[in-house]
């Protein structure tokens, strides 16, 4: 398997884990128009250190040397299994609080740069919106002069 085959692989799995719904999707959450995601997912157009590190950053149990290589497992950690959650044997009960407490570890840590990445686009909108704000302010006495009404200023040239 190649690295564009581990790629398709990820994507295939994000999209399955809910991510996105599909190739579309994953590709506006990573920021790339359908068309440039086509062409990196068609091997047309090279992969790039930044695209791999977006698509890391979408989840952060993917495990990049395994893309890059193939080596080791797709994921850093991998998931218990449901019937492992539902039923520990009474033998393994520290290593299954172990490991569940290492899971919660890690959705904290994942839940908590969500939330930060949340702060961040909240302040950008904002930013935009103040921006917007200004434009729209000096656009208005074009508006102005548009509808008939005379404004004067008093400022010097």
């Amino acid at each position: 398997m190649n690295d564009l085959q581990r790629i398709k692989k990820v994507v295939k799995w994000l999209i399955f884990s809910d991510y996105g719904e599909s190739e579309k999707e994953i590709a506006e959450l990573l920021g790339y128009k359908k068309s440039s995601f086509s062409q990196l997912m068609n091997g047309k157009v090279p992969l790039s250190d930044k695209f791999i590190e977006k698509l890391l950053s979408i989840d952060s149990n993917i495990n990049k040397v395994w893309i890059l290589t193939g080596e080791g497992s797709m994921f850093k950690k991998e998931e218990v299994k449901e019937t492992d959650q539902q039923d520990p044997p009474a033998a393994n009960n520290d290593k299954y609080i172990t490991l569940l407490e290492a899971q919660v570890k890690d959705k904290e840590a994942i839940i908590k740069e969500k939330e930060e990445k949340e702060v961040m686009y909240k302040e950008k909108i904002m930013a935009l919106e103040n921006e917007l704000q200004k434009y729209k302010n000096l656009s208005q006495p074009s508006r102005a002069v548009a509808s008939g009404t005379t404004q004067y200023s008093t400022a010097r040239v």
